[in-house]
Order: structure tokens, then C-alpha cells, then sequence
């Protein structure tokens, strides 16, 4: 099981509790949701920094394996093209990621997400024990591609991207290694718990106060929108009354 699959365990847990305190929670996954079309039209970054910007907290997860960076020389330049592309496309929106076009595309949601200003959002990151990624290279040879980085290029530009948040885990909520997925998820949910803890304490309410706030939370986090779009605001009403029941 990959750390998305045991990240999203926790999140039903994460959500109650904001919606206990009439917050709703909601999470984007910048590996999930990019369609077919919008990666031909080389919109995949540009999308991810756009979600980034209308967060409030960036939580990063890295491997052993760095990720595909543009190589405008040799073999490699046209297996790489879709790199230069989705960065030409980001670029008139997002120009400062023109300083880090031979990066990779998530160590530049790293830096947008938090390292260009860490003041922009509560910001957390995990890197994975090396030992994991070798026990899963010996053990399945065939998925090595998932835990190896295929120059070792790419493998000094992860360790000198540690080195950077390392050095800067003052600035940040939490700077942590994890030696298995169940644990990287686990040490998430404890951060996350404590900064949801921090930004909304608990508030000095009678059990009839308490009761309310939850009821307001779970109405507004659960009301579903059944209204067709492009009828008029009386047809709207008219058909919801219809709908209803008594």
C-alpha cells in the first residue's frame, strides 16, 4: 500500500474534527484530479501551483526517487519535452519558477508550496527512509523505476533539496524522516491534528452551544447543490419545493 493509500485513511479523521469546530476540510492531491486533456495542453504545473495558492497548510512527501527533470541534450530530450512544457505553460502566471527550469516539477511545488515564503502557509514535509526504497528495489526488481532515480543527476538534486528544508525546519511546523509508508502517514495525521488543535482551539461553549456549532458544521460540509444549472432563480426555488417532502 503507497502513502496516498494510507494518507487517505486518515483524512474522515482530520475532517471531523474540523467540521466539530464548523470548519470544513478540504485536501488536494497534486498527483490526483489532472485529466488527460488538461496534461496534452501541458497544464499539469500550472494547476498544481494554482491549488498550491489557495491552500492554507502544503504538506510534502518525497522517496528516494527525485522525479523527471527537462535534459535538452541527447537521448533524452524528447522522453523530457513534456517537463520544458509544462513549465513554459506555468511560467506567465508563475515567473519565479523560471529560476528552477532544471528542476524537477515537484521540488518547484516544494518551493512554491513553502521554501519561497514560508510565511505563505503552516507547511510540513517527510522524506522517506533510503532503507525502504532498497528493501522494495531488492524485493521487486521489476518496480525498480518507482524507487531509483534514473541518473544520478537527479538523486544530488533530492539530497541537496533535503539539505535545504533541513537546514530551514525552523521556518516550518514539522521536518521528518519515515521509514514506511504506515508510519509517514501516521506522523501526518499527529501534525496535522496539532495544527488544526492550534489554529482552531477549543472554544468555551455551553452543551447546548456545542451541540448547535456541530449540527451547523455537519449541515453546511454535507449540503449537496440538486439544481440544474441554467434555469432561472424561480424555476430553482420551484423545484426544490417540488422535490421536498413534508
Amino acid at each position: 500500500m503507497c502513502i496516498r493509500d494510507r494518507v487517505e485513511r486518515y483524512v474522515p479523521l482530520l475532517r471531523e474534527q474540523c467540521e466539530s469546530k464548523g470548519v470544513r476540510l478540504v485536501v488536494a492531491d497534486l498527483r490526483w484530479g489532472i485529466t488527460e486533456a488538461q496534461a496534452h495542453q501541458n497544464q499539469t504545473l500550472l494547476l498544481c501551483l494554482q491549488s498550491i495558492d489557495a491552500t492554507h497548510v502544503f504538506i510534502g512527501f518525497y522517496g528516494a526517487r527525485y522525479g523527471t527533470c527537462h535534459r535538452p541534450h541527447g537521448v533524452e530530450r524528447a522522453n523530457t519535452q513534456w517537463v520544458a512544457d509544462a513549465f513554459d505553460t506555468a511560467q506567465s502566471q508563475f515567473p519565479s519558477i523560471g529560476q528552477w527550469r532544471d528542476r524537477g516539477i515537484t521540488e518547484v511545488e516544494f518551493r512554491h508550496g513553502c521554501l519561497q515564503d514560508t510565511t505563505a502557509r503552516i507547511s510540513s514535509f517527510y522524506f522517506r527512509s533510503e532503507a525502504y526504497d532498497l528493501a522494495a528495489t531488492a524485493s521487486t526488481p521489476e518496480m525498480a523505476y518507482k524507487y531509483e532515480n534514473a541518473v544520478v543527476d537527479e538523486a544530488r538534486l533530492l539530497e541537496a533539496l533535503k539539505a535545504e528544508v533541513l537546514g530551514r525546519a525552523d521556518e516550518m511546523h514539522a521536518v521528518r524522516s519515515y521509514e514506511d509508508p504506515e508510519q509517514g502517514a501516521r506522523l501526518m495525521y499527529q501534525d496535522l491534528k496539532a495544527i488544526i488543535q492550534q489554529l482552531l482551539p477549543p472554544q468555551a461553549l455551553d452543551a447546548f452551544e456545542e451541540e448547535d456549532m456541530i449540527q451547523r458544521a455537519f449541515q453546511r460540509c454535507h449540503s449537496v447543490s440538486l439544481i440544474p444549472d441554467g434555469m432561472d432563480t424561480a424555476g430553482k426555488i420551484s423545484q426544490l419545493l417540488d422535490q421536498s417532502t413534508i
